[in-house]
């Protein structure tokens, strides 16, 4: 578990620049002044290789003064976007994350994909007030965002250009500013 954590550079519990793997895993009230409140990923990942992914993990309070209040992840490949691997967040929970910027619980640019996690309560002072996808092929499936809240556009999730499958999700209670 990740309780309490601080960060000036970003990731408050948490800064990898590889792959990630994280499971069964708590992060509370961790807090950065850059990206990523508990987690700051940065990777290169191309071609079918790696990947990184979060699974059966709660994320609750963690903020940002920049993007992301939890997670926040980019993919640094400079090759054909098509070919990118992927960021996967399944069987999670990110409650009360918030971030200055934008996506209060998670920021991700590359392709990424959610399943089955619930988003409730998480803010963002600009887009995404529980996810913003930069640049990415997003697929949302089966996830619950309830109650999140952003102060511009996307009140549970904003999408820039992505193309986005988003399948059997439940939508609710959620609130943009614009």
């Amino acid at each position: 578990d990740y309780t309490y954590y601080y960060s000036a550079d970003g990731g408050g519990a948490i800064w990898a620049h590889s792959e990630l793997e994280v499971s069964n895993s708590t992060f509370i009230e961790n807090t950065t002044f850059d990206q990523g409140g508990a987690i700051f990923l940065e990777f290169n990942g191309y071609d079918g290789e790696g990947g990184s992914s979060v699974t059966y993990s709660t994320f609750d309070q963690n903020h940002s003064d920049d993007d992301g209040g939890a997670i926040y992840v980019r993919n640094i490949s400079y090759v054909d976007p098509s070919s990118l691997t992927s960021f996967t967040v399944s069987d999670s929970t990110f409650t009360a994350n918030t971030s200055v910027s934008q996506g209060g619980a998670m920021s991700v640019e590359g392709y990424s994909y959610i399943a089955n996690s619930t988003f409730s309560d998480n803010s963002a002072g600009d887009d995404g007030g529980a996810v913003y996808f930069d640049s990415a092929y997003a697929a949302i499936y089966s996830s619950t965002f309830e109650g999140n809240d952003s102060g511009d556009q996307g009140g549970a999730v904003y999408l820039d250009q992505p193309f986005a499958n988003i399948i059997g999700s439940t939508f609710e209670f959620n609130t943009a500013d614009t």
